[in-house]
Parts: structure tokens; sequence; C-alpha cells
């Protein structure tokens, strides 16, 4: 168990605003913001958010081993938000929100097993942060008294965030579990040469167990062989200032036959932005 709570920093990027919370998993003191032409307004920002921020942090996904990952966090933090920063396009200062992605640093800092847990639906916005991990590519080596293969992390990326989106969390896919139960391709739409696109409501209750969906596109073929899977999906609860609350998740399912495969990938909100991770730019 990971005791604290995360470190925090916040960047106010032009006018107008770009808010981007950046959270990382162990507890350590916030990287100085480097100085800018706006600083007294960021100063002012920063402090009005992190009075009424109360988000959970992302956190680091392996065993730790008892080793104290603060300032080697700290680092990855720093590499990741510079090439994120490098990133975002002049339309994300006017743009919100969120999206979710899950890494693994390997013991000589390369980085590999990079997944977009929950997308933010926008492409734009989604590239430029995928694009600050991956053009991580050769972070620090992890600290020597770790004796662990590897160090698996999830950082949270949001664009211009008001007071009560930081009051909520959405619910996250359980991704052993989801792999585990990824949506077969039907015999029948396979033989037939048929691909196809799914979205769904997936409810969410408040023990992180799927209730019932709201089919929002999609042929019977594929939404049968997609509820079949979802169905057995359990997630990370929504949380609404830390209680657990019942959650409406947005699922896209796309069945692809050249090459075939099938993935499954929570999008906020619904849009057609992003059927798989994005690359960097």
């Amino acid at each position: 168990m990971i005791k604290g709570w995360a470190m925090r920093h916040l960047v106010v990027v032009g006018a107008p605003l770009l808010v981007a919370h950046f959270l990382t998993a162990q507890e350590s003191k916030s990287l100085p913001v480097p100085s800018t032409p706006g600083k007294a307004i960021r100063d002012a920002t920063e402090a009005a958010v992190r009075d009424r921020a109360n988000t959970e942090p992302a956190e680091i996904l392996s065993d730790t081993q008892g080793v104290d990952f603060g300032p080697y966090i700290q680092r990855v933090q720093s590499d990741v938000q510079a090439n994120w920063y490098a990133r975002i396009p002049d339309s994300a200062k006017t743009k919100k929100g969120s999206l979710t992605i899950e890494f693994s640093i390997q013991g000589d800092g390369h980085v590999l097993g990079t997944k977009m847990v929950a997308s933010s639906g926008d492409l734009e916005l989604d590239r430029a942060a995928w694009g600050g991990i991956l053009g991580s590519t050769h972070l620090p080596p992890l600290p020597k008294e770790f004796k662990g293969d590897n160090l698996r992390l999830r950082f949270r990326f949001y664009y211009n965030p008001n007071g009560p989106d930081h009051t909520f969390t959405h619910a996250l896919p359980i991704q052993a579990v989801a792999n585990a139960h990824t949506p077969k391709y039907p015999k029948k739409a396979h033989n037939a040469g048929l691909g196809g696109i799914v979205r769904l409501e997936a409810a969410v209750g408040d023990d992180g167990k799927v209730k019932g969906f709201r089919v929002l596109e999609g042929s019977a073929t594929f939404v049968d062989a997609s509820v079949s899977a979802i169905s057995k999906w359990k997630f990370e609860v929504a949380k609404r200032d830390g209680i657990p609350v019942a959650d409406e998740v947005p699922i896209k399912i796309v069945f692809r036959l050249d090459p075939e495969q099938v993935r499954a990938q929570v999008v906020w909100p619904d849009s057609a932005a992003a059927a798989s991770p994005p690359g960097p730019r």
C-alpha cells in the first residue's frame, strides 16, 4: 500500500488560461514553476486550485517494495510534462478535457507498455499527453534498491479544469480484468468479412460492477459480443468528494478484419476522435 498523496503541479499557459493539473503518485514537493510574463496570474490560480482541488492522484501500480520513489517520480514528472507542454496545441487553451495513461519504466529507464486507459475524446488533447510520455523514451534508471523488473505508473492529465470537475473522478476499468474479457469477434460477421463500431454507456455502480448498458451505436451482432464481454469488467469506482458513486462510462469498441483485431476503450466524452491510442505529433 502506498502511503501519502501525490505531488501536485499546476501551470497556466497564455490567455485564455490553460490550467494543466498533472498528478503523480508518491508524496513529494511541487516542482518550481518556470518564470513567465503571466506569473502573477498563475500564482493566484495555482493557490485557488490547490485550495479547492480534491481529485485522487494517479498511482504507482507496481509493488514499491518499500522504496521511496518520491525523488524519482519528481524527475519523471519533469521530463514528461516538458514533453507534454511542448506538444500542447494553441487550440487547447480554450478546450476542456482529461485523460489517463498508464506506462511502465524498465530498470534502465526505457518506457514500454504505454496504454491509454481513458481518452479525453479529443485527438489533439490525447496526442499531446501521449507524446509527453512517448517523447520521454529514456528516463533515469530505476533506483538501485528497487528489485522489480519495472515500475508501472498511471498519470492523469487535465486541460482547463474547474472547481466542480476537481471534486469528481470517473470510474476506470481495472485493466487486468478488461484484458481478460476483450470482446470476441462474432463468427458470423467474420465469415461475412464485416467490421463495425459499437458505442455503449456502461452503468457502473458504486461497487465498481457493471449494472447495465445503453446502446448508442452498433449492429446487434457486434453489440451482443461487446455487452457479453464488458458486463464482466470491473471498475475502480467513481468518487465525488472522496465518496464512491455510480457513473455512466462511455465505451467504444472497434471490430476490424484488416488486420483482425478488437479494441475496446473508454472515451470521455463519447466521440469518434479516439478509436486507438494516438501517436506523437
